[in-house]
């Protein structure tokens, strides 16, 4: 009995292990410019956080690493962006401020690739604007449609005649083969719905 229970604990354990390994996150460089001058200079993070660490002040991550729950992460991250532009001279806008996907540097992946989804919605209203519009995904042959145009090759090539040529290209030639999630967006309520953003999310590298 006691042999049986050491193996079920061992079994337990390994599929705990592996539902963590498959866990998934996004990470991406943090960026932030600021101006001198009226000319716009990218900020070096790791020279910010020296002069934080002097201030006695937290320090902000070189990459930033998301989950499904992004929001908390978020806060702590906003939260200490306030404290940094209170010590440094100019103000710093940084690209985590409820942006847009498209404005982020080059995004990758660790995990399952499944989970990418789950990740990007647990983004919204915090690292990407409420306003944010994810139109449709696709990895693999899986395609999830949230906007009626994607539905078909004729209806998208329609709806974005002479606008977003490239952007519609990739979505239709995407690689069924490649480890590359594909996400289609737009500016939701503040644009014109003619503007189409087509992001690559990879696997990472290291």
């Amino acid at each position: 009995m006691k042999k049986v229970a050491v193996l079920a604990l061992l079994a337990s354990t390994a599929i705990s292990m592996a539902s963590i390994a498959e866990k998934t996150t996004l990470e991406f460089e943090l960026q932030a410019i600021t101006y001198v001058n009226n000319r716009e200079v990218k900020v070096n993070i790791a020279d910010l956080n020296r002069t934080l660490e002097q201030r006695g002040l937290s320090g902000l991550p070189e990459i930033v690493i998301v989950s499904e729950n992004a929001k908390p992460y978020w806060k702590v991250l906003m939260k200490r962006i306030e404290d940094a532009n209170r010590v440094v001279e100019t103000q710093m806008l940084f690209s985590i401020n409820s942006g847009y996907l498209y404005e982020y540097p080059a995004v990758c992946y660790r995990g399952a690739i499944s989970g990418v989804v789950k990740v990007i919605d647990g983004m919204s209203d915090n690292f990407l604007t409420s306003e944010q519009g994810i139109l449709a995904i696709r990895y693999g042959k899986t395609k999830i449609i949230r906007s009626d145009e994607f539905k078909s090759e004729k209806k998208l090539r329609a709806y974005y005649e002479g606008n977003a040529d490239e952007e519609v290209n990739a979505w239709l030639d995407f690689d069924e083969i490649s480890k590359s999630v594909l996400v289609m967006s737009n500016l939701g309520p503040q644009g014109d719905g003619t503007e189409l953003y087509a992001t690559k999310i990879k696997p990472c590298e290291k």
